[in-house]
């Protein structure tokens, strides 16, 4: 065989066992996410909100409590959890159904409170009414759930010109701040140095530089008088 495609198939051999040794892993990775989140599912008994109750997977009823319900703006078929938290009965909502509007009035049937919309009459929590200071004949947005708009349960998430009483929040308590202690520095004493005696300054004489001699100026000739010449007539040569 020659050795060129031998390396060839070897090499591609090593490719296809990498590939999928990946794919290997890549699976054990989704199968252990898939097992861990089951894994964290909080401990806590599950049911379906249906209006001013909960009802277990066994067909149980569970109370609900009406201002939890109402603030929380629980709707029918919401998920809940039951669980307790030192030693007290809490709920949580932990998944929540689709839903759409609808506008309606404010009615009191036999003493309780529903909201009448086009589509029918639905009953609503009183404690939702007495959140928002409710009275017959306002005008009501209600909640309902998606999939069952004919539900005998309706959460309310506004009512016109109203607004719920904004809880007065506890004082926030500001825990003193540590006291800080000045630390005074002394001040550093200043120490004296001895000084040193200046070193004395000897002043070098300047070289005397000899000066060659002038040589004298010769003696400038006195001008001698020249007699003007005096040119003979004929009469002084007679």
């Amino acid at each position: 065989m020659d050795k060129i495609k031998f390396q060839q198939i070897h090499h591609q051999l090593n490719v296809a066992q990498s590939a999928l040794t990946n794919a290997k892993n890549l699976l054990k990775e989704l199968e252990g996410a898939s097992g861990s989140g089951e894994n964290k599912l909080e401990p806590g008994t599950y049911g379906k909100f249906v209006g001013d109750h909960m009802v277990l997977e066994d067909g149980t009823k569970v109370e609900i409590p009406a201002n939890y319900a109402s603030k929380s703006t629980l709707v029918h078929g919401d998920k809940l959890k039951q669980y307790e938290e030192n030693g007290e009965k809490k709920f949580k909502q932990v998944e929540r159904v689709k839903r759409f509007r609808i506008e309606g009035i404010l009615a009191k049937k036999e003493g309780r409170w529903h909201v009448v919309t086009s589509d029918g009459s639905y009953r609503v929590l009183d404690k939702a009414v007495e959140h928002y200071s409710g009275v017959e004949g306002d005008v009501v947005v209600i909640l309902l759930p998606l999939d069952d708009k004919y539900a005998p349960f309706a959460a309310i998430e506004s009512i016109a010109g109203k607004t719920p009483p904004v809880q007065a929040s506890e004082p926030v308590k500001v825990a003193p701040k540590p006291e800080v202690k000045r630390v005074i520095k002394q001040p550093v004493p200043f120490k004296k140095f001895p000084v040193k005696p200046a070193m004395p300054v000897v002043v070098k004489p300047a070289p005397v530089v000899p000066v060659a001699p002038v040589a004298p100026t010769p003696p400038q000739a006195t001008p001698v008088p020249i007699e003007p010449v005096k040119v003979l007539g004929e009469d002084d040569l007679r």
